[in-house]
């Protein structure tokens, strides 16, 4: 078995299809030093990087990225105002979910991923049952 990006070939099959025109032969990682994150950024798990840092991992507006500082996390990823190519700005809770702070290094990847069908809420206390959103159209279960 052969990975790559940390994933093995079943788990990269899942992922996104390879886009109209995109090239196969795209960086598998790029090691990015971390900056604070724009106001209107915090708490909604995006990651912005210039246009530069964006081509070299092969990635656009909107796809998702694993960061790996001391652990892995993910973020939705977005233009940066300052294009300063090697910088990734995140927000502390995207650092610490990743195990970076400020001014260190994490290696950021392109990832897979898939829309979610229906959610689930858990409630906190006992004998509260389960809420389930399913988008218009979707039986629920």
């Amino acid at each position: 078995m052969s990975l790559r990006d940390g994933f093995a070939p079943e788990e990269q099959a899942a992922g996104n299809p390879q886009r109209e025109g995109g090239s196969s032969s795209r960086a598998a990682s790029l090691t990015l030093r971390v900056a604070e994150a724009c106001v209107e950024d915090i708490g909604h798990a995006v990651g912005r990087l210039s246009p530069d840092d964006l081509q070299a991992i092969g990635a656009q507006v909107g796809d998702v990225l694993k960061i790996t500082g001391a652990a892995i996390s993910v973020v939705r990823v977005e233009l940066s105002d300052n294009d300063k190519a090697g910088l990734i700005q995140i927000d502390g809770t995207t650092r610490s979910n990743c195990g970076a702070g400020l001014q260190e290094q994490v290696t950021v990847a392109l990832t897979g991923h898939e829309l979610a069908v229906a959610v689930r809420f858990s409630p906190l206390w006992v004998g509260a049952a389960p809420a389930t959103i399913a988008p218009i159209g979707c039986s629920r279960t």
